[in-house]
């Protein structure tokens, strides 16, 4: 009985991947050429293998470096093939190979199950955070509307998740050293400044006012409101409309 060398690391043969997935992909592919090697894939996937051999040089070379473990370590005994082994009945082999060669067909069934699963469950996770981040986006609902009486300017104040987002809808901005400043006024408080309305939209961190509230938007110059309270003329006001 012939001695064989020892069996070669299969992690020399890893590829250099850029990413869990291109591993995975690897670890697959090499279960799969162990199989075909083994002639325990059905018809169906064996035909599959064979295809892939034919056009993928890689694939080709993982079934060539299995052919030749398997011939280094069943020297005692052949791998049984397709033509010579196959029964009457076209199914089924004869088990001619060692305990080494079941271990490796096991082996390489469960890691091709393996990681078919951690797929799964890769997929489970991004779904369920792409269903909590759609679920998490701001709905918008218009809480004030602030509008010339020829509705040249106007200003639509909306919920915005836990957030007031400010759009002007009509007209432009103040010019020149002119600021349009939006007010908040609640019930038994004083004008509380919620910002300047330089730019098209503003979102501002604060919660919905309590009903009886309502808005304003100031003309002053430049740098706002002189000691934070309102000082230029009041061009619109709107009731909060919850």
């Amino acid at each position: 009985m012939g001695r064989s060398g020892p069996m070669p690391h299969l992690s020399e043969d890893l590829p250099e991947v850029g990413s869990p997935a291109g591993l995975s992909r690897w670890y697959l592919d090499d279960a799969l050429a162990s199989e075909y090697v083994l002639d325990v894939l059905n018809p169906d996937e064996r035909g599959e293998a064979e295809a892939r051999i034919r056009s993928e040089p890689g694939f080709a070379a993982m079934v060539a470096k299995w052919q030749t473990l398997m011939a280094d370590r069943s020297s005692e005994r052949p791998i049984p093939t397709p033509s010579r082994h196959r029964t009457a009945k076209g199914s089924g082999f004869p088990r001619l190979y060692s305990v080494r060669t079941e271990t490796l067909r096991q082996g390489g069934r469960f890691i091709r199950d393996a990681f078919r699963f951690l797929a799964g469950m890769t997929l489970a996770a991004i779904l369920v955070m792409a269903t909590v981040a759609l679920v998490a986006l701001p709905r918008p609902g218009v809480i004030a509307m602030l509008a010339a009486p020829d509705n040249r300017l106007a200003y639509e104040i909306s919920e915005y998740g836990a957030a007031l987002k400010i759009t002007r809808v009509a007209g432009l901005g103040a010019s020149g050293e002119m600021v349009h400043e939006l007010w908040l006024m609640v019930p038994g408080e004083g004008p509380v400044s919620i910002g300047f309305l330089d730019e098209e939209t503003l979102v501002v961190d604060r919660p919905v006012p309590p009903p009886g509230s309502r808005f304003a938007v100031t003309l002053e110059r430049k740098g706002g409101g002189l000691g934070g309270r309102p000082s230029g003329p009041m061009i619109l006001v709107a009731n909060v409309d919850l």
